[in-house]
């Protein structure tokens, strides 16, 4: 290297150094650049390479790192080597310490009765799945809950105590934690619920409960933790239930301990809540033989419906018209409702009459002369009584001649008290009957005099 000087007067200098450039060492690790701890892991080698420099910086001891007192942070140390040239390299590396998830478990008492529930509960400051674990030959009524029972068998006696643990997934660095908690087990009245219910039924659900305990002073049945019946010995629980889900326990006693049984966990499926719509409701008339169904359920499982006349499937809709091709008096209409989970079924049934025709007798002619029978002399109509008539009776020519609500009145062959012309007349009846049914005539009658 040549260093030059020069004055403004055109004077200059120069002079020539000389200089060695010595390399610096290329630095690389014998773990990830960035790690990452829980807060309980052990010490941990820390690996520079080339080896022999120095680490600095938190949780550095020598050429270790120690989690245990930085739970929660993130940060870098540093790796700096000298080497032969005198020369320094320095790099660094992340550390990143998780903090330990808390977790403590407590049981509800020290010691239990075989067949007694002993409750268990985790504490936990992360919400996140666990799972319980025992040595003993009892079970749990929920191993995946962080609140448990526990139910103790008479071969958990035989051990000094029985171990309840308690394990967290975290799914992280910190990996499963687990605590655990320790509960003697004592002898008492021991016996189980019998396993001779359905665990799946539709509702309405009838039950019998049944346990074997034996020597026992009182015996408690509940149903969800809610008690039904209190005996002063062994009793079967007779119950109905509706739909849900549900846990049977029976607790019993004797002068020293008590003891336990928890059912299997119980389903009862809803059934329908079936409606059938019809119009015309029950009766029908032969002249107008059509029926409009309607499913009106209620299943909260969803439901399928079919429908029958008599026994004879007729549609699966929700609703339809049908009409009736049938000759008897009466016939039976069926709906059938089947539940979308579980197939349960519920039906109603609706019976139907036809309604006998209302016909009405009208005369084709009549001869107001006095000379034949009384019932010839006026123009009546007769036949069943109507909720509502009405008879116009026009001539030739359109005029009306006579009008009339009511069947007990007759023309008499007059218009304004004046005799009518012999010749052929005509009528319109309108008609309502007291099932509802309306229907019209119409029609000639004849004049005679």
């Amino acid at each position: 290297m040549i260093l030059k000087y020069s004055e403004s007067k055109s004077c200059e200098n120069s002079k020539t150094f000389f200089l060695n450039l010595l390399d610096t060492t290329v630095l690389s690790f014998g773990h990830p650049s960035v790690l990452n701890f829980c807060e309980n892991n052990s010490i941990y080698e820390l690996k520079g390479l080339p080896a022999g420099g120095l680490w600095t910086g938190d949780g550095v001891i020598g050429n270790y790192f120690l989690a245990s007192s930085f739970g929660g942070k993130a940060f870098k140390i540093q790796y700096e080597y000298l080497n032969q040239n005198q020369c320094v390299s320095k790099a660094k590396i992340g550390v990143v310490v998780e903090k330990l998830p808390s977790l403590k478990v407590t049981a509800n008492k020290e010691s239990i009765c075989v067949g007694d529930l002993l409750t268990l509960q985790a504490l936990s400051s992360l919400n996140v799945k666990g799972y319980w674990y025992s040595d003993g030959a009892g079970r749990f009524d929920n191993a995946s809950s962080q609140i448990t029972n526990y139910q103790a068998n008479a071969d958990d006696v035989l051990k000094t105590s029985v171990k309840f643990v308690y394990t967290l997934q975290t799914n992280s660095t910190c990996g499963n934690v687990g605590s655990e908690v320790y509960v003697k087990i004592k002898n008492g009245p021991s016996g189980d619920i019998l396993n001779d219910y359905p665990k799946v039924i539709c509702e309405p659900a009838k039950f019998e409960f049944k346990s074997n305990f034996t020597r026992i002073e009182k015996q408690y049945w509940y149903i969800n933790d809610s008690l039904i019946e209190e005996f002063d010995y062994n009793f079967n629980l007779k119950v109905g239930l509706k739909a849900g889900e549900y846990i049977v326990k029976t607790k019993v006693a004797d002068s020293a301990c008590e003891a336990f049984a928890i059912s299997e966990p119980i389903t009862v499926l809803p059934t329908p809540q079936i409606e059938l719509i019809s119009n015309p409701s029950s009766r029908l008339s032969r002249e107008y033989p059509r029926l409009f169904l309607k499913d009106k359920t209620i299943c909260s499982n969803g439901h399928s419906v079919s429908w029958y006349f008599n026994q004879t499937w007729i549609g699966n809709s929700r609703e339809f018209y049908y009409t009736v091709d049938d000759s008897k008096d009466s016939f039976t209409i069926k709906l059938v409702a089947e539940s979308g989970v579980g197939n349960c079924k519920d039906s109603s049934s609706q019976l139907f009459v036809f309604i006998p025709i209302n016909q009405l007798n009208i005369p084709d002619a009549f001869s107001p002369d006095t000379k034949g029978p009384d019932e010839n002399n006026k123009f009546r109509v007769h036949g069943p009584a109507m909720r509502e008539f009405e008879i116009e009776i026009f001539n030739k020519y359109g005029e009306k001649v006579f009008v009339s609500n009511s069947m007990n009145e007759s023309w008499d062959g007059t218009y304004k008290n004046v005799d009518c012309m012999l010749g052929v007349y005509f009528y319109k009846i309108i008609t309502t009957d007291y099932e509802g049914i309306s229907r019209d005539y119409s029609g000639t009658l004849t004049l005679l005099r």
